[in-house]
């Protein structure tokens, strides 16, 4: 059966939300399509989040150039593995012969293999042109020739490129050129919908989402609500849900997602109140929905904020902080773990969430948190030193627990804590072949406090700084 299509109009616009150009494109009505005849496989990567804040952080410290590449109609690159039949589009039917189908020889934007196709695509010309393929993450590209060192990162059809010199960045977007219709958008200023400004004098890049912040406030009639200060109030636990509201369950997921995405990209200071929202995302009370409105009243008042990454390249290091909230959720009694990783001036990789087990003591939930923290500094080191700008030395992991790390570091604790053997195995392991490096930090001066509950407003600020978020007023 022949697959439908129609058209899909769209305006594109800049970084400052101002329309660019409008944009008509020929989709195919992929939903028709039907697994194993019309499609196999259907996977394509995209960059993890931290690997554009890692990448960001490498260009600023080492005053790299960082351009910022489009493939034009990127989708109509791939080749198509199956035989597949679509109708006329809409406005160029054959008059006469409207009974007849269009045999597509590349993939189109709507297919189900359509993604994979074209990720393919540019993997096997990136390849010809000499690069290797992060096996960390399959989004992010890197070379080293004559000209210099040359760094790709993907996302779809959006491409930065980190160079150590001119040259070597010229010679790569000749040649990504020479096969592709490229559109070379110069300095990177505007990538997935966050701002982005350099001072090369000071090492730095920062990252903001203002236009994104003040259409998501507009959309949602929240555009001149009055900010607060703190996302959440002090203490606050969110109760279960007892009369569900149908009226708002629409609005109050896309509020989620979209407050979710801001987090995901530029703030980690949202992460602990967007995580507690998000539980009730199946079917919210007012009281949830009053709770989310708050997280955008803060969201408001702190439109200015942005990351900073970066810092002095002779003193770059990656450290993290890894911390949990014994038995915080007041439903199922679960533990909240939180981490954050800086590379130089800047967070680059966060996280908050709730355990998937209830711990028995305060120590089993900070080791298990520990674990999620381990892991994560193991992927970063491994991505660090595919890109070859990583030393041998172990990541440092700051607890504020001393029972979490005397039990990381001595066998004898083992016998009270079977229970969670294999996090135990786990984590001593990355201990003694140095791979992370454990310290006590007092609770005061922990970082991903604010991960694991909600902060009175002179800590959360100060968290919040130290994870490079900080005001552009």
């Amino acid at each position: 059966k022949a697959v439908g299509c129609k058209w899909v109009y769209k305006k594109k616009r800049d970084a400052a939300g101002n329309i660019k150009r409008w944009k008509a494109r020929l989709v195919a009505k992929g939903y028709s399509q039907v697994e194993g005849l019309d499609f196999t496989e259907t996977f394509a990567p995209v960059a993890k989040f931290t690997s554009i804040r890692i990448l960001l952080s490498l260009a600023a410290a080492n005053n790299w150039e960082c351009h910022h590449m489009d493939v034009k109609t990127a989708f109509l690159n791939g080749d198509l593995e199956e035989e597949i039949f679509m109708e006329q589009p809409e406005g160029f039917v054959k008059p006469g012969e409207e009974h007849l189908v269009c045999k597509l020889h590349k993939t189109i934007y709507g297919l189900k293999q359509s993604p994979r196709a074209w990720n393919k695509k540019l993997n096997d010309e990136l390849k010809k042109q000499g690069f290797s393929r992060c096996e960390a993450d399959h989004s992010v590209y890197f070379k080293r020739d004559n000209k210099g060192l040359v760094f790709l990162l993907v996302y779809v059809d959006d491409i930065i490129i980190v160079a150590d010199s001119t040259a070597a960045m010229g010679a790569c977007k000749e040649a990504l050129s020479m096969t592709f219709t490229m559109t070379d958008l110069g300095e990177t200023n505007h990538f997935l919908g966050m701002e982005v400004h350099r001072d090369r004098d000071a090492g730095l890049i920062f990252l903001n989402q203002r236009s994104y912040i003040n259409s998501m406030l507009e959309r949602y009639g929240m555009g001149d609500c009055a900010p607060v200060r703190i996302p959440l109030s002090v203490g606050a636990k969110l109760p279960p849900t007892t009369t569900e509201e149908k009226s708002f369950h629409h609005e109050y997921q896309s509020m989620v997602g979209s407050l979710m995405y801001l987090m995901v990209a530029t703030r980690p200071d949202l992460a602990y109140a967007v995580g507690a929202v998000s539980q009730f995302a199946a079917g919210p009370s007012a009281e949830h929905l009053d709770a989310v409105k708050r997280i955008l009243r803060y969201v408001r008042g702190t439109t200015h904020y942005q990351l900073t990454l970066g810092g002095d390249a002779a003193t770059l290091q990656l450290e993290a902080w890894s911390d949990a909230d014994w038995a915080a959720n007041n439903i199922d009694r679960k533990s909240i773990s939180g981490y954050c990783f800086k590379l130089g001036v800047g967070a680059v990789s966060w996280k908050s969430k709730k355990q998937t087990s209830v711990a028995l003591s305060s120590t089993e939930a900070e080791y298990m948190a520990l674990t999620q923290a381990t892991k994560e500094a193991i992927w970063i080191r491994f991505l660090l030193t595919e890109l070859g700008v990583f030393n041998d030395a172990a990541i440092r992991i700051k607890v504020d627990n001393q029972s979490c790390v005397a039990l990381a570091r001595n066998p004898e604790f083992h016998a009270r804590t079977k229970h969670i053997d294999i996090q135990y195995h786990f984590i001593r392991e990355k201990v003694e072949d140095n791979s992370v490096h454990l310290e006590f930090c007092p609770t005061d001066q922990m970082v991903a406090d604010v991960f694991t509950k909600a902060l009175p407003r002179e800590k959360h600020v100060w968290c919040t700084n130290e994870m490079g978020v900080r005001s552009t007023v």
